[in-house]
């Protein structure tokens, strides 16, 4: 009968909905739960991918041995420098500065040592330098130092003779008693003449050759 119908039909239809509704909300868990993976995955990649993305960019800019900024960077904090003493009518300093000697260590004692040791120097430089001031390392033996807002080039010298102290002081390196000497060109802003960047590099590194011809172990001025 119709009745009967009825009753199985709406009977079936509980079940169906029985059924469909645990297996629904089973179905709406399993889809928070995939999607929250999902997510935390998402977003572990995405650190990871900026986590690498940091190193890299940070080792295009760092010296992997000494861990100072390398040559990249050189160019933008001069500037900076240049910017600031402009503004604050002050003085800059670019000292090239160069190991004297440094081939004979690797030679003697082996190019880790000589790795150590030019790790400890960039240490010592780091630091000697007065806050704001930048120590570079400009490749092989060669670091170049930035001294800002200095009042007169008096200033700067007594900087560069304190330098030369810390360099000459023997090194200890496992074990091995060091000494090494350095051949230092100096150029001063604005005395110099130029405001472009390159060009004061270049100037410190031609004063820093003539000190090395002129017997090494000493400071020589452009300007």
């Amino acid at each position: 009968s119709n009745t009967t119908e009825e009753l199985i039909l709406q009977k079936l239809k509980t079940n169906i909905l029985l059924v469909a509704i645990p297996l629904f909300i089973v179905i709406v868990i399993i889809s928070l739960f995939l999607n929250k993976n999902l997510k935390t995955k998402v977003d572990k990649n995405e650190q990871l991918i900026k986590k690498e993305k940091n190193f890299w960019n940070s080792r295009a800019i760092e010296d992997p041995l000494t861990k100072l900024p390398n040559r990249l960077l050189l160019h933008n904090d001069l500037r900076s420098a240049l910017a600031e003493a402009n503004r604050m009518n002050s003085h800059v300093g670019i000292i090239f500065f160069d190991l004297d000697g440094f081939k004979q260590v690797n030679d003697q004692h082996g190019h880790q040592t000589g790795d150590l040791l030019l790790a400890e120097v960039a240490k010592r430089l780091v630091e000697y330098v007065r806050p704001g001031d930048k120590v570079i390392r400009y490749g092989g033996d060669e670091f170049i130092i930035i001294f800002n807002n200095l009042e007169s080039r008096l200033e700067l010298e007594g900087l560069i003779e304190r330098l030369s102290e810390q360099i000459n002081s023997p090194f200890d390196i496992n074990g091995q008693t060091l000494n090494i000497r350095a051949s230092i060109g100096v150029t001063f802003y604005p005395l110099d003449g130029s405001n472009d960047p390159e060009v004061l590099i270049s100037h410190a590194d031609e004063a820093m050759y003539v000190a090395k011809k002129l017997g090494k172990n000493q400071t020589y001025w452009y300007c």
